[in-house]
């Protein structure tokens, strides 16, 4: 259980779960997961103890060297202090257009493809007609008509060269045809988050069960994707593949767009896919190639917590490993409660936005939901395991 420890400071909240502690400094804006030894130290220094005095007596109490100990105070002077740092925890991991831009309404004057995603509509012009008809394809099951858009996006192109403009401000550049798609995808995503009422967004997936919200945040590469993939064709519906968006609610946006899978998975998905072997080959800039499919369907929206109480929330990691000779006891340890903070950590790894600036109040509503929430880490080897295991879970 995670609980608020009273600080002397207006400007620090300590909370701490188990051996756990996680420091939100208030002017910063950050949060702090800290060590058991640092919260000992944070609370000795809170006291009025000098830094030297603190050192020599927990270098006699633990086992911790001394060495240690005072880097460990190294690092506390830091989140203590109460200059602000160039270190933020509010909007900037993902690229964004300002509310005026996204305020306004188009209307469209020449032909545009237009779609709506979430509740955004967008308008989509790209200057080369095979790019145009690759578009106009994958994206045919958002497609609508309108004359009024929210966002017009004109995909430019120099010699080999390609550049996405949204809204008039120039966004990914440089790009080779093959790189185009995904970072298309990619604007289309955070442009219809950033429109909507979100208030907390992470990177994952989020699925609707028939026993509740499925969450899966994670780093890239971890088979979130094929995952996602494998759970929605089996009768599940899909918020979004790459990002979790959620209301001050707690709601989660459903982000209708398709889900990208990576090269090692499509041999994997193909006989639940079969499209995928004539999908066309796109590539990140991270040079990873992946083709996109579309769900079987896509969840209810802002079906949140009233309609589903239950949340389980599982951070996969795949293992490329021969579980061959492990018995079904050593497997059952590839499942791991994780605690609240530990959650944060997860959460915020691999790329976050918020729609407001942190503070306490809302540091804690996040607290509250994620206690309410069923949380474990969850190492695989196969789609068909990692759902069994899900079930369990549940």
């Amino acid at each position: 259980m995670i609980e608020k420890v009273p600080l002397r400071s207006n400007y620090l909240s300590l909370y701490v779960e188990g051996s756990e502690g996680l420091v939100f400094n208030h002017i910063q804006q950050c949060l702090y997961q800290i060590p058991a030894v640092s919260i000992a130290l944070l609370l000795a220094l809170e006291q009025g103890s000098s830094r030297e005095d603190i050192v020599h007596e927990l270098s006699q109490s633990t086992d911790v060297p001394k060495t240690n100990l005072v880097q460990y105070v190294d690092q506390l002077e830091v989140l203590l202090s109460q200059q602000s740092t160039k270190r933020r925890y509010i909007d900037g991991r993902y690229p964004e257009l300002s509310k005026d831009r996204l305020s306004k309404t188009y209307h469209l004057t020449s032909n545009h493809n237009t779609y709506l995603i979430a509740n955004t509509f967008f308008a989509i012009e790209a200057k080369s007609p095979r790019l145009m008809a690759e578009i106009t394809e994958l994206l045919m099951p958002c497609e609508v008509a309108s004359e009024n858009v929210d966002v017009c996006i004109t995909i430019e192109q120099t010699d080999s060269n390609f550049t996405i403009v949204a809204n008039g401000i120039d966004g990914q550049y440089l790009l080779s045809y093959k790189q185009v798609m995904p970072e298309l995808i990619d604007c289309l995503q955070i442009l219809a988050f950033q429109h909507s009422n979100y208030q907390y967004c992470f990177h994952g997936a989020a699925i609707h069960t028939n026993k509740g919200c499925l969450l899966l945040p994670g780093t890239s590469g971890a088979g979130k994707s094929t995952l996602t993939a494998a759970l929605t064709y089996e009768n599940n519906a899909l918020f979004s593949d790459e990002m979790i968006v959620f209301d001050e609610k707690f709601n989660l946006t459903v982000l209708n767009l398709p889900i990208a899978v990576k090269q090692g998975s499509w041999q994997t998905l193909s006989s639940s896919y079969p499209e995928l072997e004539m999908a066309t080959q796109w590539q990140r800039v991270d040079g990873r190639y992946l083709k996109y499919v579309w769900p079987n369907k896509f969840a209810p929206q802002n079906n949140g917590p009233k309609a589903n109480p239950l949340f389980l929330l599982v951070n996969p990691q795949w293992q490329d490993n021969n579980l061959g000779h492990q018995d079904e006891a050593q497997r059952t340890e590839n499942v791991n409660p994780l605690t609240v903070i530990q959650t944060l950590t997860v959460l915020t790894q691999s790329g976050y936005q918020l729609g407001f600036e942190l503070n306490e109040e809302k540091l804690e509503m996040l607290i509250q939901f994620l206690t309410s929430v069923k949380r474990f880490h969850l190492r695989y080897h196969t789609s068909a395991e990692a759902m069994s295991k899900l079930d369990v879970l549940w």
